[in-house]
């Protein structure tokens, strides 16, 4: 994530030398030039500080200028809580928030599926899904926004629970669906998910600074489109104008052919004129999965694809006008980002700052090879501008499955961030910067450390027969292995006074009665008087 000024934060969970089913979230700084921010820690500033918590779920967002807003969840024994911190230029806690983060959201009320996004004035939005602790019925499902201030506190023009988007109302379940953005004026849009009566559908509010949907908006949003089918995959950007471009893949009736649909709202909750109130098809081929979408800057948007109608799957881009779903300049099957053969995959588009898109996709012989990273810069009628070529090279050869997101720089280029696959669980990530002219800069390096006198590993993982778990010593030592489930309480254990040297233990997958334990991933910690090693093991 980049801030308002070109620096680039990076954000993880670290699970090593926290303690026994615990990880704490971490940030750090780097300059627009790829190097630690001075004053900055390159291991982080530890976010997350409640004891003995297990972070599961975060997000990351800019406060419009040199700062950091960062939303978790964070689990102890069965109970959720969701909170909020914001974090400095040096990459230091911002001194006026409480100890542990501002709290936004109970126990009693487990919230998930968090989202955050810039109020573009120095706040941010959070938005999740919450439902009673302990509740089994559908019903009580609701989706909750809250405004909160770069002073450490709730906007008192906001309710302290937050804005109900949706009440909780009828035979509802919550989807995996909910995107936000920001509409250029300040105000909050968000889209979700809700399965009612076994059909999916998709719905959108817009809130503004003072907590309020505003005309022409409904008490539990707008529903996106009327059509009978059912509605998922939702994409969101702002238009810059207080509207905002909504993109789902869905289909117009039970059992119908399903198509990727892009449609463009106005601030007071219409359809846009020129637009389809059942949304508008960007590309002419319904053979389209990967999407992603960006706001240009000029109340228009970019949406860029994988097409898997020929031999090899291939990313095209198309454009869209405030007033139309294609740009009169560009064609109805969109324009081709690659050319090489072999599997294309979008990764994500940036606004260029004059009206172009900076798209990044991920290139491989096959669909298991390995991938390099690269980015392109189109302008709004659709030309390569000098420099860039068919492609800048960001990374070469890196391990699938990988994870990336892109971002703005704030000068006109984008920001590749992407994960490492890792057998030992140590959080790994690189990111890399490419400027507006098409140079790429240097690449930054963020991992996790573990201590290097005990590094854990386990084989088979997965594994449904068990787990023989390796670890050296660099001198005799007494040492505790724990085995713990995602909420933090123990499943098995083992401690022994071992020898200096290779060790080698075995945990069968069962619990400390000899029970099998579910399906699932669960966390290995080893503690010696050194540190603390762990990794996840999954059980299929």
């Amino acid at each position: 994530m980049a801030d308002g000024l070109g620096h680039v934060w990076i954000a993880w969970l670290d699970s090593t030398g926290s303690g026994p089913g615990a990880s704490v979230l971490r940030a750090v700084p780097w300059s627009a030039a790829g190097t630690l921010m001075s004053g900055a820690d390159s291991c982080g500033v530890r976010v997350s500080t409640s004891p003995g918590a297990f972070v599961d779920e975060f997000a990351i967002e800019h406060d419009a200028s040199d700062g950091l807003y960062l939303a978790w969840i964070e689990q102890r024994g069965e109970g959720r809580r969701l909170l909020c911190r914001h974090l400095d230029s040096p990459g230091s806690l911002s001194g006026a928030w409480p100890q542990h983060g501002l709290l936004l959201c109970d126990s009693l009320l487990t919230p998930r599926r968090l989202r955050l996004i810039s109020d573009e004035g120095g706040g941010a939005y959070i938005v999740w899904v919450t439902s009673p602790l302990h509740s089994t019925d559908p019903g009580a499902v609701s989706w909750r926004a809250q405004h909160v201030l770069s002073g450490g506190t709730v906007d008192p023009a906001w309710p302290s629970t937050g804005v109900t988007l949706r009440s909780p109302a009828g035979p509802l379940a919550a989807l995996g669906e909910t995107a936000v953005a920001a509409d250029g004026k300040g105000a909050l849009v968000a889209a979700w998910g809700i399965l009612t009566n076994g059909i999916a559908k998709l719905f959108v509010s817009r809130i503004g600074t003072n907590g309020l949907s505003g005309p022409g908006w409904g008490p539990n949003g707008n529903a996106v489109a009327p059509a009978a089918g059912p509605q998922d995959q939702v994409l969101l950007a702002g238009d810059g104008l207080g509207g905002l471009y909504v993109a789902w893949s869905g289909a117009e009736s039970l059992g119908g052919p399903r198509h990727f649909r892009l449609q463009h709202r106005l601030s007071t909750g219409g359809v846009a004129p020129g637009w389809s109130a059942d949304g508008d098809l960007p590309f002419s081929s319904d053979a389209v999965s990967d999407a992603v979408l960006a706001a240009d800057g000029y109340g228009g948007a970019y949406v860029a694809c994988m097409e898997i109608t020929g031999a090899s799957p291939d990313v095209y881009l198309q454009h869209a006008t405030f007033a139309s779903p294609i740009d009169p300049g560009w064609p109805p099957t969109g324009r081709s980002i690659t050319f090489a053969a072999g599997v294309e995959q979008p990764l994500g588009l940036v606004s260029d700052r004059e009206g172009g898109v900076i798209v990044a996709w991920a290139a491989g012989a096959c669909p298991g090879c390995s991938v390099d990273l690269l980015a392109e810069r189109r302008l709004a009628d659709g030309t390569i501008p000098i420099g860039w070529g068919s492609g800048v090279l960001l990374a070469g050869a890196v391990s699938r499955p990988i994870r990336a997101s892109v971002a703005s720089d704030a000068a006109g280029g984008a920001l590749l961030c992407w994960s490492i696959p890792d057998p030992d669980e140590v959080p790994r990530g690189r990111a890399q910067r490419v400027l507006m002219d098409g140079r790429a800069g240097g690449t930054v390096a963020v991992e996790g450390s573990l201590p290097t006198d005990s590094k854990l590993r386990a084989r088979p993982n997965p594994s449904r027969v068990g787990f023989t778990m390796d670890f050296v010593l660099p001198a005799p030592a007494p040492v505790q292995l724990w085995i713990v489930d995602l909420a933090g309480r123990m499943v098995w254990s083992r401690s022994a006074d071992c020898e200096a040297g290779p060790a080698r233990w075995f945990w069968d997958g069962r619990n400390s009665l000899g029970v099998r334990v579910p399906a699932g991933s669960y966390f290995a910690r080893l503690s010696t008087p050194g540190g603390q090693s762990g990794l996840r093991l999954i059980v299929p």
